[in-house]
């Protein structure tokens, strides 16, 4: 009998408050752990209560790797170097229509066995992975 291995659960994720529930579905379809923000109760109209600090001290606390839309993340590279989390992944993505593709590139990211997330800030975009 052949064991085939599951390369999706390498990592697991968490989405923040703006990851949307339709691409935290499509994360899930192909395989991988991924919650929500709101799976959790970290959602909220108050946005001090879960700011960007917040929702990254949450997802490493989890285990995490943190996926959000918010491109105030990418100020991380410079802010917090030297700090510990477990990865953050920044969709940029200006038409919402087209997000699915940008999921599929990080998708087929993931099934590269070399590619580290962990204490790093990845952005993904219609240009360019950085």
């Amino acid at each position: 009998m052949i064991k085939l291995v599951n390369l999706k659960s390498k990592y697991s994720f968490y989405c923040d408050e703006n990851f949307s529930f339709i691409s935290t579905g499509f994360l899930r379809n192909k395989g991988f752990n991924v919650k929500h923000a709101s799976d959790y109760g970290y959602v909220n109209s108050d946005s001090k209560k879960f700011n960007d600090e917040r929702q990254l001290k949450i997802a490493t606390k989890l285990n995490r790797v943190l996926l959000t839309l918010d491109e105030d993340f990418r100020r991380l590279n410079k802010e917090k170097r030297g700090i510990h989390h477990s990865g953050v992944v920044v969709f940029i993505c200006d038409n919402p229509n087209k997000l699915n593709n940008l999921l599929n590139r990080f998708v087929k990211l993931l099934k590269s066995k070399d590619y580290q997330l962990h204490n790093k800030i990845t952005i993904i975009s219609s240009k360019n992975i950085s």
